[in-house]
């Protein structure tokens, strides 16, 4: 995984969560998927991507 996936990847997580947690009950469910699905990818990199 390069640096650009890795913040690609992260950026999606966050503006999922943040879908997530505004708690719209039609969008609320595909919000949290999107959310899980990139953070496992991130637990995926190299830990020194993150820095």
């Amino acid at each position: 995984m390069e640096k650009q996936e890795f913040l690609e990847l992260f950026e999606a997580a966050t503006k999922a969560a943040k879908s997530a947690a505004r708690g719209d009950n039609k969008s609320s469910s595909p919000a949290v998927s999107r959310c899980v699905e990139a953070m496992i990818r991130l637990r995926e990199a190299p830990e020194s991507l993150a820095y």
